[in-house]
């Protein structure tokens, strides 16, 4: 098994541009104009051009992976809640129907789906533009920012194991150490572990 099928694992299946949709208007009461899938690693994400209250704008419709946890789906929402009041630019939440930030739909195999909507934010992928000293003072600019209003949010879901938390290198490198190509490779990175 190849760690792009890990990933796929937990991805909701089954949902259609025309569910995604359907689903918009029904709990988060968006008329969807347009909707196409987004790219994503673990997700399923489309994009919508959707009429709320007289505007046309563009959102997000995220139906999560299944090893999210509600609590970690939660913590996302509530940290850009955060950032937003803070003063941080991003998305903003988008409350559902029900006044939650996330809700539950089936997939085409019957499992329940957290399901969250933001709105979109264009702009371009960090691999598509110059990293000269502007961009990267910028970079660290924003992130210093949102460090700083961070510091005063906490939720439970904060308090997890992450792939990607570098706290957690060793343990996860040496448990996906089977999946790199080639004995070379493998070797050689067996030996930064030792």
């Amino acid at each position: 098994m190849s760690f792009e099928d890990l990933a796929d694992l937990g991805k909701p299946q089954g949902f259609t541009p025309e569910a995604a949709s359907a689903i918009a208007k029904k709990l988060f009461g968006l008329n969807v104009k347009n909707c196409k899938e987004l790219p994503s690693e673990r997700d399923r994400n489309f994009k919508l051009e959707a009429n709320m209250e007289g505007r046309t704008e563009p959102y997000v419709l995220k139906f999560c992976n299944f090893t999210e946890t509600n609590d970690i789906v939660n913590l996302q929402c509530y940290a850009l809640e955060h950032l937003k009041a803070k003063g941080v630019p991003g998305p903003d939440v988008l409350r559902s129907v029900h006044g939650h930030v996330t809700e539950l739909v089936p997939d085409a195999s019957g499992r329940d789906v957290l399901v969250r909507c933001t709105t979109y934010i264009p702009g371009k992928l960090m691999s598509e533009v110059n990293h000269d000293d502007e961009f990267l003072r910028s970079l660290g600019e924003f992130v210093g920012k949102m460090d700083a209003a961070l510091d005063s949010f906490w939720h439970v879901g904060a308090h997890r194991f992450l792939v990607w938390d570098l706290a957690h290198g060793y343990d996860t490198v040496s448990k996906y150490l089977e999946y790199i190509e080639g004995n070379h490779r493998r070797e050689l990175v067996h030996k930064v572990l030792d």
